[in-house]
């Protein structure tokens, strides 16, 4: 009965929610659980039918209007902050929620009506990550709503506002360039103070970031980076393309190729170990060591194409008479 009604909250079926609260087979968290469901879906006539059957001092209203948020419907984020107190309510969550999830015309209501009376550095701080969202895949940031609310934001309450550091690693991580290029020069002043070894870590951490990653070794000196930390990172994630530049941009004796070849193989990246193997000793693959930890994988791509190079490396190695 619970599915059936999350169900018909979901949907809007407001006759068959109705004839769920006839039966009287429910119980009350479940009402409530109805209502944040009702909330995200921003169906306030099931809202509003909920509450007319549910004890108002058992209500959680912070829970309501945050659900209420999600969804971007001002009609029910309107209709709860005038039913209930508005005091039970943590009015800079729920600005953070509209604000996350790109409903920015709900973010101008509520800053309209509350004259801008929030912890502003929450809600541009969300409103950063969902212009992170829409940004488009060429690194273009025109017709982006949520990056024009950020900016009008940053020009109401000054650029100072926005955690520049949390930014940058955030769009490194989302490979977002557009707000990478972006942040660096709207605020270079601040961005100097950046450490430019985690902006490269956090690239390497994430997927599609090959663009970033060049943008920021082209932008600083190599003596800027943790060249070991960020070959790690890259090896982690299974970055083949950013560990084979890196070997052909760096100087290897500064890279653990060795430590990036176990790295490769615990977490099951065969590209990033084929790339490896041609710019790594092939005694470092036949390390008894790693052979045990590729064999206790179950990994059977990665072991047979292991066996077969390391086999290949023995018969290229023997002299010829």
């Amino acid at each position: 009965m619970k599915t059936l009604l999350f169900a018909a909250c979901t949907s809007g079926e407001t006759r068959l929610v109705e004839w769920f609260l006839n039966s009287n087979c429910y119980e009350p968290i479940e009402l409530q659980e109805a209502s944040n469901v009702s909330c995200a879906r921003g169906k306030v006539d099931l809202v509003i039918i909920l509450h007319k059957r549910y004890n108002e001092k058992a209500f959680n209203i912070k829970a309501a209007v945050n659900s209420a948020c999600f969804s971007g419907s001002i009609e029910t984020v309107y209709w709860l902050l005038n039913t209930f107190h508005e005091k039970d309510a943590d009015l800079n969550v729920a600005l953070a929620m509209a604000c996350g999830n790109g409903k920015n015309d709900l973010v101008m209501w509520l800053l309209e009506k509350y004259n801008m009376k929030f912890d502003m550095k929450l809600a541009i701080l969300e409103t950063f990550r969902a212009s992170l969202k829409k940004e488009k895949s060429n690194g273009k940031l025109s017709e982006n709503s949520s990056f024009e609310l950020l900016n009008w934001m940053l020009k109401e309450c000054g650029n100072h506002v926005l955690d520049i550091k949390i930014s940058v690693l955030l769009a490194c991580k989302q490979g977002k360039i557009g707000h990478v290029k972006w942040l660096f020069d709207k605020f270079s002043e601040t961005c100097r103070d950046i450490n430019p070894s985690e902006a490269l870590e956090a690239a390497c951490h994430g997927f599609d970031t090959f663009a970033i990653y060049l943008f920021l070794v082209k932008k600083f000196s190599s003596r800027k980076f943790d060249l070991q930390k960020v070959m790690q990172s890259a090896c982690d994630s299974g970055n083949d393309q950013i560990v084979e530049d890196l070997l052909k941009r760096f100087d290897k004796n500064k890279l653990d190729v060795k430590e990036a070849i176990f790295a490769a193989c615990l977490k099951g990246h065969l590209n990033l170990l084929r790339v490896l193997w041609l710019y790594a000793k092939p005694k470092y693959f036949r390390e008894k060591r790693l052979m045990n930890i590729v064999r206790n994988s179950g990994n059977a791509e990665m072991v047979n194409w292991l066996m077969a190079a390391v086999d290949r490396s023995k018969k290229d190695a023997k002299p010829v008479r």
